[in-house]
């Protein structure tokens, strides 16, 4: 899976969207928003150490199959 399936899953999972996350503001485009509900950063640490598969491939290997477990619109069930 990829982060962005792994978000996707853990976010509908838990009834929400992007949109519905309070994020922090970075303030000088050196530091990335991060989300302010500690339980929900909580939740979503143990979630994706529950479902990540780590694999190290040669990185030329990597990027021509980056596009394999992409999500398309539509295409994660639940």
């Amino acid at each position: 899976m990829t982060l962005e399936v792994i978000v996707t899953t853990f976010l509908c999972g838990h009834g929400l969207s992007l949109d519905d996350l309070s994020l922090t503001t970075g303030q000088d485009n050196r530091v990335a928003p991060e989300v302010t509900d500690s339980e929900l950063c909580e939740a979503f640490r143990r979630y994706h150490a529950s479902v990540v598969q780590l694999d190290f491939v040669k990185d030329s290997i990597n990027l021509s199959k980056a596009s394999r477990n992409r999500q398309r619109a539509g295409c994660v069930t639940l």
